[in-house]
């Protein structure tokens, strides 16, 4: 599976570097590049209970499609620290009383999503995505099951120009990582990012 993730990763590469030598004779439409420090608190009464804050980092690609609309490509990685905890909550056992504390594992999201753009005016934009989460969950020996920690994620926000290469950005993302899970987890993530083109 995660073969699988780094080789769609590669062809989104060679797709935005196949379209930007197609836009050259054609400024207004170029591809624009930026790379962002990433920063996030879990929203979910499950996530809160287990994860810390997450840092991490992304790098998004804009196609114009227009005045005010953009395509999006976005790949980004967040790390979750394990907050401590009952070892019922940490491993979401309903119905069961344990009085033992377990720390929960380090958890770092690597997500490649797709999306839309609507710049508001010349500083404020919104902004939603939907594409695929890698959980890469870190127990005391080893990795979960992948197929126990991958799914979908959705996520939508706004962001601030602060100018012509700063923004700064809030979204809210939704994110399934268990599959005995029937929500959605989800955290408020935080984007300062500068433009590389």
């Amino acid at each position: 599976m995660k073969i699988l993730f780094l080789a769609l990763f590669a062809v989104l590469l060679t797709t935005i570097n196949a379209q930007t030598s197609l836009v050259n004779t054609m400024p207004s439409k170029k591809i624009i590049y930026s790379l962002a420090a990433e920063a996030a608190i879990p929203t979910t009464e499950q996530a809160a209970r287990v994860l810390l804050i997450g840092v991490g980092a992304s790098f998004k690609a804009l196609k114009p499609i227009g005045k005010k609309n953009y395509l999006t490509a976005t790949f980004g990685v967040m790390r979750f620290a394990g907050r401590a905890g009952n070892i019922a909550e940490v491993f979401n056992i309903p119905g069961v009383v344990v009085n033992l504390n377990v720390s929960m594992p380090s958890q770092t999201l690597y997500s490649l999503k797709f999306g839309y753009r609507y710049t508001l005016n010349s500083k404020f934009y919104a902004e939603a995505e939907t594409g695929y989460n890698y959980s890469d969950v870190l127990g005391p020996t080893e990795p979960f099951s992948v197929s126990d920690v991958s799914g979908m994620a959705i996520s939508g926000g706004v962001g601030y120009n602060i100018k012509n290469k700063f923004e700064f950005a809030i979204r809210h993302e939704w994110y399934r990582t268990y599959k005995s899970e029937r929500g959605l987890t989800s955290f408020l993530g935080f984007r300062g990012l500068v433009t590389i083109n």
